[in-house]
């Protein structure tokens, strides 16, 4: 444990699998001790290839990886502050995009809490958060 107040995980794993039988992997992990050694990324793996994306520097890249080798980078100037100010803004405005509402945070949470708690048994989603 790198850091007591994450106790008692620094890191969860889970396998997740949404209505229609696609899945999938999420890890969360805090484990990492050496500064600049963390990672973020999220690698998404189908049937005709992946999809890459990760954090450096300024901002995100994407990365398309086709079955037959060949691939497509885009790299992305990262404004996830800015656009959250902007959202915000809306919302006292009256223009609302939907994913600052309490459900959006509950389902998120919910999602977590399944992690936490599934002890690595199937945990149904919609019976944690009726609102899904």
């Amino acid at each position: 444990m790198n850091f007591d107040w994450l106790a008692p995980l620094d890191t969860l794993t889970a396998v997740i699998q949404t209505a229609s039988g696609a899945h999938g992997s999420f890890s969360l992990g805090f484990a990492v001790s050496a500064q600049g050694a963390a990672r973020f990324g999220f690698t998404v793996l189908g049937t005709e290839g992946l999809i890459e994306i990760t954090r450096g520097g300024s901002g995100l890249t994407l990365k398309l990886t086709k079955a037959d080798g060949s691939t497509i980078s885009i790299d992305h100037v990262h404004r996830g502050v800015e656009l959250e100010l902007a959202a915000f803004i809306n919302t006292i405005k009256g223009v609302d995009d939907g994913l600052g509402t309490p459900s959006s945070a509950l389902k998120d949470v919910g999602l977590l809490q399944a992690v936490f708690e599934s002890q690595g048994k199937p945990v149904d989603l919609q019976e944690l958060v009726p609102e899904l």
